[in-house]
């Protein structure tokens, strides 16, 4: 079964904290208004020195429930953080994520390009009835950019995208 981002800070906050702690948040809505705002503050406090010591006596203790990964999936995090962001961050966090996603087609278009290179390393001129670039000639990222900006232009001019 997948762990949760919901699954992550539920055993995270369980970790740091106990079961006296934990009572006296279930008794939270069952005090007045102006206690609960004491209780609050109260239960936080004690969470955070539970920690303190929690780290004095262990301190390099690690919340082992998560497992580091070198190359972790940043789609993923994306998707486990966005509820909890507000409009500005969720929009941002959507960029970056369309972002990502582009480049990663960027770099599928270019091994593609590359593989046709060696399929055919005399060149593609004349392929598909226009003529394309000689793959070999081509160097770096802004010649590639350089390469898809010349078609949106041609493609632009042409009327309802005929060529």
């Amino acid at each position: 079964m997948e762990k949760t981002a919901n699954d992550n800070i539920n055993a995270f906050d369980s970790l740091y904290t106990t079961n006296q702690i934990q009572l006296f948040k279930v008794l939270i809505p069952y005090m007045a208004p102006p206690m609960q705002k004491n209780l609050v503050i109260y239960i936080k406090y004690m969470e955070f020195q539970y920690t303190m010591t929690l780290f004095q006596k262990h301190p390099y203790a690690a919340f082992t429930s998560y497992s580091f990964t070198d190359k972790p999936d940043t789609n993923q995090l994306f998707d486990e953080i966005i509820p909890f962001c507000d409009m500005t961050q969720r929009e941002k966090i959507l960029q970056m994520k369309n972002m990502m996603h582009s480049m990663e087609q960027m770099q599928e278009m270019m091994s593609m390009m590359e593989m046709m290179k060696d399929m055919f390393p005399e060149g593609m001129g004349g392929f598909g009835g226009g003529s394309m670039p000689d793959l070999a000639a081509l160097s770096g990222l802004g010649d590639i950019m350089d390469l898809f900006g010349s078609m949106q232009a041609a493609s632009a001019l042409s009327p309802c995208g005929e060529t």
